[in-house]
């Protein structure tokens, strides 16, 4: 599962103004959406994760602990000396075998991690160039997007991502993502040079719609649970 390293700053409805160059907004929208450190939805999700497997590690323990003693009321220490040898044996290869399995584990959280922070990369830097083109645009056009843009940007990171870490969808967001697509399709390009910025503003939202389902995939794939409770048992 992965880290949010640490709380986004979303900014309000006046950060986004059509028709103006707008210095290091691709910056801002990239830190909207999750582009650079701000990497995936978990806080919530850590925590509770977190919880239940301190509990299960907490009664492992003390089943353990409530074992050895009811062995050493039950059985002589000559007996348990005997089987020194073979215990040991067998540990060995236990421990060998845990070690292999959490390396497993390790390199696979690693690799999610880094999969969901270039997947939230790639549909931060599509949603900038997308605002960054609609300057070219009418003055209503550009507004309708530049707003769209902004509400999906602001719906990813206040909905999506505590959605995500609940293991849901959130409604609110599809809606703003659909809005984001109509604002987009409303453009009436005239003119051959319109008409190849729409197409390419067309290029950045399939870019970035491929970004956002790749991102929900990767949210949805978990370590397997018998992996999870070897590990803890």
């Amino acid at each position: 599962h992965m880290l949010l390293p640490r709380q986004v700053e979303v900014p309000d409805a006046q950060g986004f103004r059509p028709g103006i160059p707008h210095s290091g907004t691709e910056a801002e929208l990239a830190a909207v959406v999750g582009a650079g450190e701000n990497v995936v939805p978990v806080g919530t999700f850590v925590d509770r994760l977190v919880a239940e497997r301190l509990i299960v590690l907490g009664l492992c323990i003390v089943a353990a602990v409530i074992g050895l003693l009811v062995v050493r009321r039950k059985v002589p220490l000559e007996t348990l000396q005997e089987q020194h040898e073979v215990a040991g044996i067998a540990y060995a290869v236990l421990a060998g075998l845990y070690g292999v399995i959490l390396a497993f584990v390790l390199v696979l959280s690693w690799e999610r991690f880094e999969d969901m922070r270039s997947t939230i990369e790639h549909e931060a830097d599509a949603l900038s160039t997308l605002r960054r083109q609609t300057t070219a645009y009418p003055p209503a056009d550009a507004s309708a997007i530049d707003q769209a843009a902004l509400r999906y940007a602001q719906s990813v990171v206040r909905e999506e991502w505590p959605a995500m870490a609940e293991g849901r969808v959130s409604a609110e967001t599809w809606t703003q993502y659909d809005a984001l697509w109509q604002a987009v399709l409303a453009v009436n390009p005239d003119g051959d040079k319109l008409n190849s910025l729409w197409q390419a503003s067309l290029g950045e939202m399939d870019e970035m719609s491929a970004a956002r389902r790749e991102r929900m995939l990767i949210a949805k794939t978990n370590i397997p649970e018998l992996v999870w409770g070897f590990l803890v048992v």
